[in-house]
């Protein structure tokens, strides 16, 4: 059983099927054994139907056999985190519910298993938040009302996922990508949007840096082309004074 828990798993329970699970198997065998007893009484050692009554007993012996083997392999398990249900003899199959995907539990004891009281049976019937669902209804369980305290603790006790304690599950992780990685290893990873703050473009900055020299009256920013405000874009050409009596420009 330890093969199909995590390494950090809790072990809650692991019960079988009740012993009611073999009544019907049981009473297969028993039919026959009386409707072959029935038939050596009253008929002849030469007819055919003892050679059918025995097939028939020899048939029920073996589904009994088969359904002990089932019985012995097949249990519910529940875990701090899981349901898993183990079914199947020659086929295994495993069926896994997360505690936190539970919406509804419904708890039922028929007439039967009520009168039986500590050793009587019942059936959990389970909703969940998906549309396909691993296990819906578990019968035959053992000791159900036990069963029933040890799964609601788990699911809505302090440390269950509907509590918001220590022990639920972050509504961030499924948000994340990578989260859950090995001790000391890098920590979750977020969008790209959120690994850098967020910057202005290079038009936003201009805009705001043109802004604020208008309104100071100084000089603009030294990287934007253009005049400076206040000043003439016209160069002065000092003027140099002619011999022949005149100013003209310098060259």
């Amino acid at each position: 059983m330890r093969r199909y828990l995590l390494g950090r798993e809790r072990l809650v329970a692991e019960v079988r099927w009740h012993l009611v699970w073999l009544v019907r198997p049981v009473l297969y065998v028993v039919a026959a054994a009386v409707v072959g007893t029935y038939l050596a009484i009253r008929v002849n050692t030469d007819s055919p139907l003892l050679d059918v009554a025995g097939f028939a007993f020899l048939a029920s012996l073996l589904f009994l056999g088969w359904k002990v083997l089932e019985w012995r392999g097949e249990r519910l398990v529940v875990t701090d985190r899981r349901l898993i249900m183990i079914t199947g003899l020659l086929t295994r199959r495993v069926g896994v519910m997360p505690l936190r995907k539970v919406t509804d539990m419904t708890f039922e004891r028929p007439l039967v298993g009520r009168l039986l009281g500590d050793h009587g049976w019942g059936t959990f019937v389970l909703e969940s938040a998906g549309q396909d669902q691993a296990m819906h209804r578990i019968p035959y369980l053992p000791e159900p009302e036990r069963l029933y305290g040890q799964v609601s603790h788990e699911i809505f006790g302090d440390r269950g996922p509907y509590s918001g304690g220590a022990g639920s599950p972050d509504p961030e992780d499924d948000l994340l990508i990578g989260s859950g990685g090995p001790p000391g290893g890098p920590g979750p990873v977020r969008p790209d949007s959120e690994d850098r703050p967020h910057d202005r473009s290079a038009h936003d900055r201009s805009a705001h840096d043109r802004s604020e020299g208008a309104e100071s009256g100084g000089d603009a920013p030294l990287d934007e082309p253009g005049p400076r405000p206040g000043r003439s874009d016209t160069t002065e050409i000092p003027a140099v004074r002619d011999t022949t009596g005149g100013d003209r420009p310098a060259e």
